[in-house]
């Protein structure tokens, strides 16, 4: 049997921090006076660098499919993207702004098109190539795919901006 195709496990799975770069990038299209939620914790490290940024995030270790999302008034975060066809049918369900770092070519996958089709999405293509952090806070070297921010009620001036 050819395994050529079959997943490696890195030891952290899903578990990779967004490197601050990437949040720079979704920041400025987000009003300063909005309360921010990522809600993928992961180490937790991530909410150190919304700080950076000067934002107070609400980040806690908590089952994103089980929380409460009424504080909220935008979800921004890296998922696990082992598990993006069942994060945007939730998201499109608590019906919130959000925008989430995935792989360009995750939105080409017919399971997510299929959850995406109907919706208004928008979409920032970054121009950052950058690696991740493991849980440990360690770089990772350069991602094999290129990221982009997904993003479902921003009203930006166009549905795709290439940065």
């Amino acid at each position: 049997m050819n395994t050529f195709w079959k997943k490696k496990e890195q030891g952290h799975g899903d578990l990779w921090e967004t490197h601050i770069d990437y949040l720079k990038i979704i920041d400025t299209f987000i009003p300063k006076d909005i309360q921010v939620n990522d809600p993928f914790y992961g180490s937790g490290l991530v909410k150190t660098y919304w700080n950076e940024l000067g934002r107070d995030i609400i980040h806690e270790n908590t089952d994103f499919f089980t929380e409460d999302f009424s504080t909220t008034d935008f979800i921004i975060s890296n998922p696990p993207f082992s598990k993006i066809a069942d994060i945007l049918t939730h998201l499109f369900i608590i019906n919130k702004p959000f925008s989430l770092l995935i792989p360009l070519q995750k939105i080409a996958q017919v399971k997510i098109q299929r959850i995406l089709k109907e919706k208004n999405i928008q979409v920032i293509i970054s121009d950052c190539y950058k690696g991740f952090l493991t849980p440990e806070g360690e770089p990772t070297r350069c991602s094999s795919m290129y990221m982009c921010w997904l993003c479902y009620k921003m009203d930006l001036e166009k549905d795709l901006i290439f940065l």
